[in-house]
């Protein structure tokens, strides 16, 4: 049975999209009809691009698209692409300046912004345009995720196999499986269910909000004290996991309260 799943990027993006739009009406804020425009310009984006630059090769344990040294000389025509796409659309007036810098920035510019984000450190002046930065990643981690082949991947661990990020949310699959999903990359691996997806510890606790939707919990280990966000698939069948954790905020503030900590990230928020 397949333990890997490669991102088709262009279904992957359109689907995302779409499930922001139908949480959208949800959120009074405005921000998942943001993040649904922005995922629809990365679908838009990803076909327009060259082709992404070869994985490397692997040594040891480090995956082919390895996070902290894998780069699509695409990233930050993806970037631009995708803040040109919102620049001139009715936004927050701090979002529509830093999706026209973006727009306008260099390559140099966009890459030294990514190498931030990717470590999880940008500036607090440049959060705004780190988003337009991140999701230029994702376009071009998911097209690099594509080029892979799923069979030479081992899935199983705690991170990504394709990129060695950390999961973004999980899913429980028809069939039972629980699979992790890279909120970079978008490439999803099997986990063994009742284990920590972080330290395999055994000790976990489902937590979920009152009235927030049936079929999503935090799934929270008692062990590393860490949780990730879990999806019941016949519950909840349209759910697509960076989607989800960026609509349910209000999870992630019950679960802080009780001390724990996110596993993953959804890249497009800062954490």
């Amino acid at each position: 049975m397949t333990t890997v799943r490669l991102p088709d990027p262009g279904a992957l993006l359109a689907r995302r999209a779409a499930r922001l739009a139908e949480l959208a009406p949800e959120d009074a804020s405005g921000f998942l009809a943001f993040c649904a425009r922005l995922a629809a310009a990365q679908a838009a984006a990803a076909p327009e691009l060259p082709a992404p630059a070869p994985a490397l090769p692997s040594p040891g344990p480090r995956p082919p698209l390895d996070l902290a040294a894998w780069r699509d000389p695409a990233a930050p025509a993806a970037s631009r692409a995708v803040a040109a796409a919102l620049a001139g659309r009715p936004l927050p007036a701090p979002a529509r300046e830093a999706a026209r810098r973006v727009a306008a920035a260099s390559d140099a510019e966009l890459a030294a912004l990514a190498e931030r984000v990717l470590a999880g450190a940008p500036a607090p002046g440049e959060l705004a345009a780190a988003t337009f930065v991140a999701a230029g990643l994702q376009v071009a981690f998911a097209r690099g995720a594509a080029a892979l082949e799923a069979s030479a991947l081992a899935g199983g661990g705690a991170a990504c196999p394709a990129c060695g990020a950390p999961p973004a949310g999980a899913t429980i699959e028809g069939d039972g499986r629980r699979l992790l999903w890279c909120g970079l990359c978008g490439t999803g691996w099997a986990r063994a269910r009742g284990a920590c997806a972080r330290c395999g510890a055994g000790d976990l606790e489902q937590l979920a909000v009152a009235g927030g939707g049936p079929g999503l919990v935090a799934e929270a280990c008692r062990a590393c004290r860490g949780y990730l966000k879990l999806a019941h698939l016949e519950r909840r069948p349209r759910a697509e996991p960076v989607a989800e954790d960026l609509a349910s905020p209000l999870l992630d503030a019950l679960v802080a309260a009780e001390g724990w900590e996110p596993l993953g990230r959804s890249w497009l928020l800062p954490r």
